[in-house]
């Protein structure tokens, strides 16, 4: 029995070692050494080839400088020695100057080379208010239109308008309308033609006019020749004519011829004075036309100034 109780009491101490409660945490260890590199790992697989090259242009098959340029400048007609001489002076551009008769253009392509054929397509496009552009001519006169123009001189283009049937010309519905010509604005000493818009957004048109004088803030002077004119088309109509001039510089008789849609209708009284203050109202009544008009002043044979430009627009009584 003795032995039997040291027996279980042993084996009752061995299981309590086994089993006892666990003990604090102990405190971490240091940090361990870094591993030894890893082995490079194999190449990667070759990419897909490139596409191909585009094709190269081809050579100009032994062509000379001159021959190269008489291909892209057909209009080019001088010799191989001419052509040099031109290369080496800087002579092979020219310079194109328009005159656009009041129009505009945002872009403007002024230099071209010698022999470059112009064309109406290849030129700048000029604008214009209520016109449609017709094309560039070589002259003034608007008689020679370019079509296809071998240019081997420096000159000047004139643009060519026609009336745009689509445009909405327009008015005033006051019971009395006034052009002060405060918008004109040529205060040179020398006669100009082109046009400007004024009271009522209306536009006025002048040939060989000047705005160096006054007579009630800015005035328009008319030159002495049958060409000198202004003129405007209008909507709404016309009943009645009035307008402030007097003769301008010279001696003789001054005075102003009135054309509503290039009809006469009526002659100034004559104004044989220059003196400050000593001015003219004309008036004209009954005109009574209806709708869209063109109205235009010209002076006689005597430089004119003119000035508050009146109308009334067309009621039916």
């Amino acid at each position: 029995t003795r032995s039997f109780l040291l027996l279980f009491l042993l084996s009752t101490l061995i299981a309590c070692a086994q089993e006892g409660p666990i003990g604090p945490q102990g405190e971490q260890g240091p940090i361990g050494d870094a591993g030894q590199k890893g082995l490079e790992g194999p190449p990667g697989i070759d990419g897909d080839a490139g596409l191909p090259g585009l094709d190269g242009e081809l050579g100009s098959d032994g062509k000379t400088i001159y021959e190269l340029y008489q291909s892209l400048y057909p209009g080019y007609t001088s010799s191989e020695e001419t052509f040099y001489k031109d290369l080496m002076l800087g002579n092979l551009l020219i310079d194109i100057s328009y005159e656009l008769y009041g129009g505009e253009m945002t872009s403007i392509s002024n230099t071209f080379f010698k022999g470059e054929i112009l064309t109406n397509d290849i030129l700048p496009t000029p604008t214009k208010r209520a016109m449609l552009f017709d094309g560039w001519y070589v002259d003034q006169d608007l008689k020679v239109a370019i079509e296809e123009l071998s240019a081997l001189t420096s000159l000047t283009l004139y643009a060519k308008y026609i009336e745009d049937p689509d445009y909405t010309y327009p008015g005033c519905t006051e019971e009395e309308c006034t052009e002060t010509f405060d918008n004109f604005n040529e205060p040179d000493t020398t006669y100009q033609t082109g046009s400007f818009i004024g009271e009522h957004d209306i536009l006025w048109h002048y040939t060989e006019a000047r705005g160096d004088q006054e007579i009630d803030g800015t005035a328009l002077i008319l030159r002495n020749t049958q060409s000198a004119s202004l003129s405007a088309t209008i909507s709404e109509g016309i009943n009645s004519f009035k307008i402030t001039f007097q003769r301008a510089f010279s001696v003789g008789d001054a005075f102003l011829e009135l054309y509503i849609n290039d009809t006469l209708i009526d002659t100034s009284p004559i104004s044989n004075s220059n003196e400050p203050n000593d001015y003219i109202i004309w008036e004209v009544d009954d005109i009574a036309i209806d709708g869209t008009f063109t109205i235009e002043l010209k002076s006689g044979d005597r430089q004119v100034i003119i000035d508050n430009l009146t109308w009334t627009p067309y009621t039916q009584e």
